[in-house]
């Protein structure tokens, strides 16, 4: 991290070039060696603090120009407006949102109806276990018959 006294020659140009040359006018906090380096400066950093002053006396002589006063009125009607109604921008939401709900609703009736009629359709007429009692007698009938002493 930079101290404030250990700003370069270089970046103390760069400073007087974008801020001018009274250093109470910049946006950094300058240490009393970085102060006593300005008032003593060496070659490039005098030049640059005499042109820096001489720029900013230079701009201190102008007039000051107070923009026309229906300005900030224009700038302020041109810029877009902000939407205040709230029950109308949850209306566009809903509104929005309605088609793709509907379709959604149809989808899923579409489906339930397509699969529930399906499975109707496929489920056997009669009851799964209806023949189980046949099954068991002709099993308990291999067994006595001797099908399965060989195993």
């Amino acid at each position: 991290m930079t101290r404030p006294d250990d700003f370069s020659e270089e970046r103390l140009i760069e400073l007087v070039a974008a801020f001018g040359a009274d250093p109470r006018a910049w946006p950094v906090k300058l240490g009393d060696a970085t102060i006593a380096r300005l008032s003593s400066p060496p070659p490039a950093l005098a030049k640059a603090l005499a042109e820096a002053a001489e720029l900013d006396t230079g701009l201190a002589g102008l007039p000051r120009v107070e923009p026309p006063t229906r300005l900030f009125a224009d700038i302020l009607d041109a810029a877009p407006q902000a939407n205040v109604d709230k029950p109308m921008a949850w209306r566009r939401i809903v509104a929005g949102w309605g088609a793709r709900l509907a379709a959604g609703a149809a989808a899923l009736a579409m489906g339930l109806s397509l699969g529930l009629g399906t499975a109707a359709a496929s489920a056997p007429a009669s009851d799964p276990f209806a023949d189980l009692e046949s099954v068991i007698a002709d099993y308990e009938a291999f067994g006595r018959a001797g099908g399965m002493e060989d195993r």
